[in-house]
């Protein structure tokens, strides 16, 4: 579907069974849903799986986050005629339907729409055959489309909330460009929406979370670490005072011996 310049397509789903008894979904099924977009705007546009949730029978579910997988989930800031992709799973319970929703503002426009995606065309995630045209069903596009005249854009500002000043949405640039790698995103020089805001600060947080994970796996990698070097330690200086002790031993017999023959 074309979200206003992005084009965006669900490529596949799967179901994933790769976890055991303790981070196993709580629903019953872990689905992970895959995500292709492209940036035909002329400015810089910030896709985040915080765009996304899923539903069930009007209900919606939360992500599942007992994978491993550090590249679960995304936060894409695409310059013009740029690509990404990325994915995110959710978990849900048996279904026959599930529906991926979309919720986002590139752009300063409010896009809506939906995936409905069909239990019988899920693959599992030990399948390796490409499920890109079989993994999905027909999209019902609920995008909200606004006028190119000036008086429409207004009107959808006005209904999406307050703004920010330039100054706090640049700083939250500067964070976001301090945590990621490649493209970096550019300040801006006018108010930004409330909804812009949010989206960017969440990605900054979860950003920082998943540094603070990274940290604390290093963490416990050096304590480890320095936990076996100092065993390793341990055993060299104990047996360093074992020979010391052999050699002291062997030194008293010996004067023992000397003063038994001058008597």
């Amino acid at each position: 579907m074309d979200a206003h310049g992005v084009d965006i397509k669900v490529v596949k789903a799967e179901f994933v069974d790769n976890y055991d008894e303790y981070s196993a979904p709580v629903n019953g099924k872990a689905l992970r849903v895959y995500i292709n977009f492209r940036n035909n705007n002329d400015d810089q546009v910030l896709m985040d799986n915080t765009d996304f949730s899923m539903k069930v029978n009007n209900e919606n579910y939360e992500e599942w986050y007992g994978s491993e997988d550090m590249h679960e989930g995304f936060s894409h800031q695409l310059n013009q005629h740029n690509t990404a992709s990325g994915y995110i799973t959710y978990d849900v319970p048996d279904s026959d339907h599930y529906t991926l929703e979309l919720d986002t503002i590139p752009n300063f426009n409010k896009v809506r729409a939906q995936w409905i995606i069909n239990k019988s065309e899920i693959k599992n995630s030990n399948v390796t055959k490409d499920t890109s045209t079989s993994s999905t069903t027909d999209v019902e596009d609920e995008s909200d489309t606004t006028s190119s005249s000036k008086k429409n854009d207004d009107s959808n500002q006005a209904d999406v909330g307050v703004t920010y000043p330039a100054y706090m949405y640049n700083a939250l640039v500067d964070e976001y460009n301090s945590l990621t790698d490649g493209e970096k995103m550019n300040h801006v020089s006018k108010d930004v929406l409330e909804i812009e805001y949010d989206q960017l600060e969440a990605c900054v947080e979860a950003l920082y979370e998943k540094e603070n994970a990274k940290a604390k796996k290093n963490t416990k990698k050096q304590c480890k670490i320095m936990k076996t070097n100092w065993l390793k330690k341990n055993m060299n200086n104990n047996k360093q005072n074992k020979l010391k002790m052999k050699h002291l031993n062997l030194m008293t017999i010996q004067m023992v011996l000397v003063l038994m023959i001058l008597h």
